[in-house]
């Protein structure tokens, strides 16, 4: 087939030239690819189909194994991160609680320390009215 009845531009006829040695090379057939080349066309007869097509398969497969393992890792990825998440947040409630609990222990002794001001200033009211009886008797 001439190249210009493909309706491809020149990188995309020199790619699927590139592409058509390279499965000629691994089914056998280079030597008519070749001839094919020299002359401006491109073999596209049964058996060149069925290599591309087989080639094409296999580079698919390759592309498909790697999205495959890189889908993995980052569902491994993304759970690792979704369990030290969690762990994060369980660490912070746990601190949070114990923050919580520090500071109701401070609430109950600025209690006491109100009750014990209260105290002090009853025994000052008594100590001044004990004094003025003294002083009176």
């Amino acid at each position: 087939v001439p190249n210009i009845y493909l309706g491809l531009d020149n990188e995309e006829v020199a790619l699927l030239r590139h592409y058509q040695k390279v499965a000629a090379s691994t089914c056998g057939s280079s030597y008519t690819c070749s001839l094919a080349a020299s002359q401006g066309l491109l073999r596209l007869d049964p058996h060149s189909l069925a290599m591309f097509s087989r080639h094409f398969d296999h580079l698919f497969g390759q592309i498909q194994h790697r999205l495959d393992y890189l889908s993995e890792q980052t569902q491994i990825c993304a759970q690792q991160s979704y369990d030290k998440a969690g762990s994060l947040v369980a660490d912070a409630d746990l601190e949070i609680a114990q923050l919580q609990s520090v500071i109701e222990k401070m609430d109950k002794l600025d209690l006491e320390f109100d009750k014990i001001r209260n105290i002090r200033d009853i025994v000052r009211d008594y100590r001044s009215r004990i004094e003025a009886l003294d002083q009176a008797l």
